[in-house]
């Protein structure tokens, strides 16, 4: 099965824009950025990177971010936290603090985790994560499962995007469609183009996520509003 690389993608998205080429800003450069587009919308829409972040408690700290672990970074949507005392356990998993940030009590109360909650979680720099009660022991884990964003840009030729084989073709189809997007008001056949191309994108998408059986953007709530 072919790896299909930054470069073969490069090549695939050329053979389909033969016609665009002519144009002025139509460049090599603008096809490299709208990939990376790709490979980002891709993974957020189809969550087919998962990634898995192990924080070190410190005593009485109340919340975590990326300082405290790089990827947490890159995660853009947190679907399981456990709790690990001890490195022969998988741990006792955390439920999201009913109502969230939001609904904590006014006194901060500090022992062994039952709760997570989140903060920011849209803020470039990545989701705060905090537990209640606030974990008072120091060097315990909190493992952090969850879907994220790719940690690089594709920029070397060889380089192969984090998405199974079998799905890379959605890169060459966003990217085509949003080049052709760019020069449909000079052609309707190319309008046709951008919205041909962008149906073959989500397809894939769905298909990605039927079979990661993820069907649906709400399967794994962050917060659970028990008096709603």
């Amino acid at each position: 099965m072919s790896a299909l690389t930054f470069n073969q993608i490069q090549d695939d998205v050329l053979d389909l824009c033969q016609e665009i080429q002519g144009q002025t800003d139509f460049t090599l450069k603008r096809v490299k950025h709208l990939i990376n587009k790709g490979y980002y919308d891709f993974a957020r829409r189809a969550k087919c990177i998962e990634k898995t972040v192990d924080i070190t408690t410190v005593a009485n700290q109340e919340t975590y971010t990326f300082a405290d672990a790089a990827n947490l970074a890159y995660i853009y949507h947190i679907h399981t936290v456990k709790y690990i005392d001890d490195s022969t356990k998988f741990g006792v998993p955390l439920s999201p603090y009913p109502g969230g940030y939001a609904n904590l009590p006014e006194n901060k109360i500090y022992g062994t985790p039952v709760y997570y909650y989140t903060k920011m979680a849209n803020d470039y720099a990545g989701v705060t994560i905090g537990t209640y009660p606030i974990c008072s022991s120091s060097s315990e884990t909190i493992r952090i499962v969850g879907f994220s964003f790719p940690q690089a840009e594709l920029s070397a030729d060889g380089d192969v995007p984090h998405i199974k084989p079998g799905w890379r073709d959605a890169l060459t189809y966003y990217t085509v469609s949003r080049l052709f997007r760019m020069y449909e008001h000079l052609n309707p056949r190319w309008e046709r183009k951008a919205n041909t191309n962008w149906a073959l994108y989500m397809d894939i998408v769905q298909d990605s996520k039927f079979n990661l059986g993820i069907e649906t953007e709400d399967d794994f709530p962050q917060t659970i509003d028990v008096y709603a």
